[in-house]
């Protein structure tokens, strides 16, 4: 069944619009991103299929390149390209957290004026975004 011919209320993205992203699985947010599906398998079906090729671990997904992921029928090269790429942003922005201050005076004055790792850059520098 397409996800066209469900109700309003089900389909992910709308679900997504309305309620958040939270309110969806994994496989709702990568049939999102996925955007359609095949004439037999609906964008939810090919994202189903794309995590049970990981393990059902998004972390696991994000490690397989863009040429592994497009084995999946349905997943052609450009939604490949964009699974790849959106799984990587997110790996990024979870390393994110991870950054310590650098202590040396020398790299603090360097790093005043780069954009912070959450991509937008800081009216007061990168270094107030920093732990």
């Amino acid at each position: 069944m397409k996800i066209t011919d469900w109700a309003v209320e089900d389909r992910p993205r709308e679900r997504l619009w309305s309620k958040g992203p939270s309110s969806l699985s994994d496989a709702e947010l990568l049939a999102i991103l996925i955007g359609s599906g095949t004439r037999n398998h609906s964008a939810l079906d090919l994202a189903r299929e794309l995590l049970a090729m990981a393990g059902n671990s998004l972390g696991d997904l994000g490690r397989l390149s863009a040429a592994e992921i497009r084995k999946i029928r349905g997943v052609g090269e450009a939604k490949a390209v964009t699974i790849a790429a959106a799984l990587r942003a997110g790996t990024a922005s979870q390393d994110c957290g991870n950054r310590r201050k650098p202590s040396d005076p020398f790299i603090l004055r360097r790093l005043q004026h780069h954009v912070p790792c959450h991509g937008r850059p800081h009216p007061r520098g990168v270094l107030d975004t920093l732990p």
